[in-house]
């Protein structure tokens, strides 16, 4: 059986090896983003977590130097998640070109999947049509052929039955004549007889 061939096979591969490139960069893209989303609620825990102990030092009466520290060191993180958004910002508009990049990657290798499942389904149509005409073409030379026998012994039979007929006609006739002439012969030796008396 003969075997599909798609001529745009090398384009496909390189359309599923650009889709595949797409996707690992926008996963880069999201690992970022998650890294530095991270980064943030670490951030807040430490705010939280300083926070509640700044409460507890209050209450013991610790010295101003470590609150100034403290104030110093949690303005610090809210000044790096405020940079930290800018930048998952930044990232989110990578992020949107990095899935449109993958949609329009994807499309490009659906049309050639497209058009290599069209051929295969027409391929397939085709040799399923070859294989009809030639099971019909096989079919129609065994017909033939068994019609040829079925005539070719019709006419053996007829030319037996004709023959017999024919035979049986002959017998017919010299029975008639053989009747005609035995009779003629019993006339003939009545006729004697006759003539004796």
């Amino acid at each position: 059986m003969k075997k599909f061939k798609f001529h745009l096979e090398s384009v496909l591969k390189l359309r599923e090896t650009r889709v595949e490139k797409e996707l690992s960069e926008l996963a880069q893209v999201v690992g970022k983003i998650n890294k530095l989303q991270n980064e943030i609620d670490s951030n807040n825990n430490n705010i939280n977590r300083e926070i509640r102990t700044y409460e507890s030092k209050v209450v013991t009466g610790e010295n101003l130097r470590y609150f100034r520290m403290f104030g110093n060191y949690i303005k610090g993180l809210y000044l790096k998640n405020d940079e930290l958004k800018r930048y998952i910002e930044e990232e989110q508009d990578h992020l949107q070109e990095a899935r449109s990049r993958v949609v329009e990657a994807k499309k490009d290798k659906e049309v050639i999947e497209t058009i290599k499942k069209k051929r295969e389904e027409e391929f397939l149509d085709r040799l399923r049509k070859l294989e009809r005409y030639e099971e019909e073409e096989i079919n129609g030379f065994i017909q033939k052929s068994h019609v040829k026998e079925i005539e070719d012994g019709k006419e053996k039979r007829t030319g037996s039955i004709d023959s017999f007929l024919e035979e049986e006609d002959e017998v017919e006739l010299l029975s008639e004549n053989k009747k005609t002439n035995y009779d003629i012969l019993q006339d003939f030796i009545k006729s004697s007889q006759r003539k004796r008396r």
